[in-house]
């Protein structure tokens, strides 16, 4: 399995009520691509040779926090709106 097929990503919401809104974000590796954690940390070698690391999940987070800020902003807006129409009835 390539990297790019081996990462993983689990968005759920919910919501608990009147309380509120939820998010979940999870991203994480499939076990075939063990390997990816070299590639992101760099390593050492058996001969002590340090292989520089080559990040790839970090710069996706911070390509994409601006999208999962978005969405958390639509579901806070969402509960703040339903929140105040059950104050005022």
């Amino acid at each position: 399995m390539h990297l790019v097929d081996g990462i993983r990503m689990e968005m759920r919401t919910g919501s608990h009520g009147v309380k509120g809104s939820w998010v979940h974000g999870k991203v994480g590796l499939h076990r075939d691509v063990f390997y990816g954690r070299f590639i992101e940390f760099g390593w050492t070698t058996p001969e002590g040779t340090k292989v520089a690391m080559q990040p790839f999940m970090r710069p996706a987070f911070d390509g994409e926090k601006y999208r999962a800020i978005a969405v958390i902003s639509q579901g806070l807006e969402a509960g703040i709106q339903a929140a105040a129409k059950e104050l005022y009835r």
